[in-house]
């Protein structure tokens, strides 16, 4: 029997225009999903509250090449993290400071207006590079647009390591933001597509171990090169874009494409193929094939199409905004402050040795929380160590105000170190559950379909606020503006407190079967409740939300 083509899937406002037409072999696992493709099935309330998924260990043990494979991705946000924290690092390198900048009062520095504009401008190549990935993925797959990004960044490298200006350099920095951009996208969608839930949290959170590392790795590059006075100085650290291109580009031919790609595109037998890849040998796919199949069709109901239009629609506007706001709230809640926190001591009166050891060891406190948190992902649900987790950061911040409002702090230097310790708490808060949590929901609560799209958009509001405190904070902190010193934890841990209120009534646990989440968002539950609630209760004309009625007929 011949495998269907897209002219055999359902129509009308349910058909994904955008499916390829492709013909496939018959085999075992696509004799499973040949059968709810050709009726456009999807799985029923009950027969979802029944599925049982594995635990850790055995999804591991089931899946560990897909487990393998995120891994190999999410390295590259190591990188991402990097590109900027180099950037911060070539302010105070001699080296670049006597080749670019100027000098004032025997001592050479980069001029405060173009620190700002390649600091923003590689934010904004990045908001380019992530909006436009998720087109590219959404049209030729996860696995050419890696390789695409791969080869981008090797190219645009050379623009940035052969700079002779700072206006040629300022060209670099976009180009390799925009290459910078792609693979935020591109790992954290490939790790929710291709590995079990149980595996979700912990390889999802590695991508917030890469963002942690990054800029440990060029500190360390920076202290290796500091003393050097030719243009090495600075091109070594360009130099280390280079090592992800050299060792991912040969892996890359091997890399199984997603079979939540293949699946949508109608290319059954390649998703089959894909599974089994990155499956342990010997384990039969057909059931998850047949899941894939049933959740696409699901979904069909309620994206028409992959546009960035579609991620505001009816109950996919929900999904957006939720993961808007779960990774806004990394700039919003004290990230940006605590990271200059050595710049913070010093004008408490700290000396500057002090305040960079101590920035060194709260970085490690970071990456320590972060190690903690693949555990915690892991074992525990997201939500309520989310929201816990958040009201402890906020707690945290809000005492650094009231340390500054004690009357001896000038004398004394147990305020500034109070202070001290107090954002090396938050760091390792932030390393082990703020940071994760909303990078692994972010990534969780699209639906595959819009996936990238939501993602992208999601990294585009959270790199604009970035920018926007990265502006904001130095008015704040500097003496001749506001120079409000520990006064700032008031106002980051008040919005720290917000986002946790805001979290407790919107955000759902995401720790849960797709099928369920496409349930229960369809139904409209309480994020509340997600947790809880019997999707079972879903059985008849509950089970579709208002506006739909017509779209469901598809099914039949």
């Amino acid at each position: 029997m011949a495998f269907p083509h897209e002219d055999n899937l359902p129509k009308s406002s349910c058909s994904d225009q955008n499916r390829a037409k492709t013909a496939a072999p018959e085999g075992p696992a696509v004799d499973d999903a040949r059968s709810a493709l050709d009726v456009g099935k999807v799985l029923t309330p009950q027969e979802v509250e029944n599925i049982n998924d594995k635990s850790f260990l055995q999804a591991l043990k089931t899946w560990p090449f897909a487990a393998l494979w995120s891994m190999v991705l999410s390295s590259t946000m190591i990188m991402v993290a990097y590109g900027p924290a180099w950037i911060a690092q070539l302010f105070a390198l001699p080296a670049f400071t006597m080749r670019f900048g100027f000098e004032y009062d025997g001592v050479y520095t980069i001029s405060a207006g173009w620190q700002s504009t390649l600091s923003a401008c590689s934010m904004v190549g990045q908001i380019i590079g992530a909006t436009s990935i998720a087109i590219l993925m959404d049209k030729y797959g996860r696995k050419p647009s890696f390789i695409f990004a791969l080869f981008l960044i090797s190219g645009c490298e050379f623009v940035q390591f052969f700079s002779t200006s700072l206006t040629v350099l300022l060209v670099g920095t976009i180009l390799v933001g925009v290459s910078l951009g792609c693979f935020g996208v591109l790992c954290l969608t490939y790790a929710m597509e291709v590995v079990p839930l149980r595996l979700r949290g912990a390889l999802g959170g590695l991508y917030s171990l890469g963002i942690i590392t990054g800029p440990l790795l060029s500190a360390a590059v920076a202290q290796a090169v500091v003393n050097m006075t030719s243009v090495w100085a600075y091109r070594i650290g360009y130099a280390v874009h280079w090592v992800w291109p050299v060792v991912l580009l040969p892996l890359s031919i091997f890399l199984p494409e997603s079979p939540v790609w293949l699946t949508r595109r109608g290319r059954l037998a390649e998703a089959e193929a894909a599974l089994a890849r990155l499956a342990i040998t010997g384990y039969d796919v057909g059931p998850d094939l047949a899941r894939m199949v049933a959740v696409d069709q699901q979904e069909l109901l309620y994206a028409q199409s992959t546009s960035y239009i579609e991620i505001f629609k009816g109950v996919n506007r929900r999904r957006t905004v939720i993961a808007c706001v779960c990774y806004a709230t990394i700039a919003l809640t004290g990230n940006t402050l605590v990271n200059s926190g050595a710049y913070f001591l010093i004008l408490a009166g700290i000396d500057a040795n002090t305040s960079f050891y101590w920035a060194l060891g709260s970085a490690l406190l970071a990456l320590i929380g972060a190690f903690c948190g693949l555990y915690i992902l892991a074992a525990w649900d997201r939500r309520p160590v989310y929201i816990w987790s958040q009201a402890i950061g906020g707690l945290v911040l809000i005492l650094v105000g009231f340390v500054q409002l004690e009357a001896s702090y000038w004398e004394r230097v147990n305020g500034p170190f109070g202070q001290a310790a107090l954002f090396a708490a938050w760091n390792f808060v932030y390393g082990a559950f703020i940071g994760p949590i909303s990078t692994v929901i972010m990534g969780e609560v699209p639906n595959n379909a819009l996936r990238p799209k939501t993602v992208a958009f999601a990294t585009m509001v959270q790199v604009v606020l970035v920018v926007l405190t990265l502006v904001i904070n130095p008015y704040l902190m500097n003496p001749g503006f506001a120079f409000l010193q520990g006064y700032i934890g008031f106002i980051a841990g008040a919005i720290g407190m917000l986002c946790t209120i805001w979290i407790y009534f919107y955000v759902p646990e995401t720790a849960l079967t797709i099928e369920r989440l496409e349930l229960l968002f369809e139904a409209e539950i309480d994020a509340r409740h997600f947790r809880s609630y019997d999707v079972a209760q879903l059985d008849g004309p509950d089970a579709v939300p208002a506006g739909h009625e017509a779209d469901m007929k598809c099914k039949a």
